[in-house]
């Protein structure tokens, strides 16, 4: 079964994500966006790789964040 599950784009979000069963060493397919823009992206590690775009200039404006995975990913 697929779990797809919305999060603030921010260092809180980053600590939901530690909780949610895919977040860390998991394949992840990611959008980080707001009402006018979106970036799609895949990890293995969604926390990390999160952390590294907050420090981003060119990914400050988005919002949100959409997660998918799948325990057969």
């Amino acid at each position: 079964m697929s779990s797809i599950v919305t999060y603030p784009y921010s260092k809180l979000g980053v600590e939901e994500k530690k909780e949610w069963t895919f977040g860390i060493n998991w394949p992840v397919v990611y959008i980080i966006y707001n009402d006018k823009k979106a970036y799609v992206g895949e990890t293995l590690d969604v926390v990390r790789r999160t952390e590294q775009h907050l420090k981003e200039d060119s990914f400050k404006e988005f919002t949100k964040i959409c997660l998918i995975s799948n325990r057969t990913f």
